[in-house]
């Protein structure tokens, strides 16, 4: 049971990291689109979530669990 959750955390970690990636890389595809209104605008300029996106902790982070996966 336990590395069932611990395989559903790694799932969800990436998966965002996965999007975050997909619509910083393919920005002019996806204007006016829902995950460009909802990375772009609204979760962007959350005061907490900024820091987030200015260093791209979601991109590293995929980086990093894809090297741990290898």
């Amino acid at each position: 049971m336990n590395s069932f959750l611990f395989n559903i955390l790694l799932i969800m970690l990436c998966s965002i990291s996965v999007t975050q990636f997909c619509a910083g890389a393919f920005e002019d595809y996806i204007s006016f689109t829902d995950i460009n209104i909802i990375f772009v605008t609204q979760i962007k300029y959350i005061k907490l979530m900024r820091y987030v996106f200015e260093y791209r902790v979601f991109e590293y982070a995929l980086c990093v669990l894809f090297l741990f996966k290898i």
